[in-house]
């Protein structure tokens, strides 16, 4: 109930009591999986605001990277939050990618494609990008898990596209 609390209370935490929020649910979420937990790394300099570091050609938990100073700076003041279960779900579609299980091929043909777009600078739209499996499902799952958890009261419109969102029926 406490980490609950300060999820919804996110946009006014000081920045330690976010970082820790953001740990903490980091390590209720790799919990959740059952998978091994990804490097988690909170880098006030890196280049991008959030990012899933992996290599398909040596499957790992890979690296969760964010960048809490331009997160906390973004729009929408609970994206900390929802990349950082966005990003760290990529870790468990990224481990399950290779295993047997029903979504793996998915999963790993996505991860081989993201790789591609981006080492070979192939021509993407950002939609196209996100109509990528692991990108959707990571967008729907971490829009589901706020509004569940917050009872609908973070708006995560701007996550993904129109598909990929999720709204908490109150009713």
């Amino acid at each position: 109930p406490n980490l609950q609390t300060r999820m919804i209370r996110f946009p006014q935490l000081a920045g330690p009591e976010k970082i820790q929020t953001m740990k903490e649910v980091f390590q209720l979420e790799v919990a959740s999986f059952h998978t091994r937990a990804p490097e988690l790394v909170l880098d006030d300099n890196a280049t991008r605001e959030t990012f899933f570091e992996f290599d398909p050609s040596h499957p790992s938990p890979g690296r969760v990277i964010l960048n809490p100073k331009k997160l906390f700076a973004d729009t929408n003041p609970y994206a900390a939050l929802l990349f950082l279960i966005h990003e760290t779900r990529h870790s468990y579609q990224f481990q399950i990618a290779f295993t047997a299980s029903r979504f793996s091929k998915a999963y790993a043909l996505g991860f081989s494609a993201q790789k591609q777009i981006f080492d070979q600078g192939l021509p993407a739209s950002f939609c196209d990008f996100l109509t990528l499996n692991q990108e959707y499902e990571a967008f729907l799952y971490g829009n589901f898990v706020m509004q569940r958890l917050t009872g609908g009261t973070v708006d995560t419109t701007d996550m993904g596209t129109w598909v990929s969102t999720y709204v908490f029926n109150k009713g």
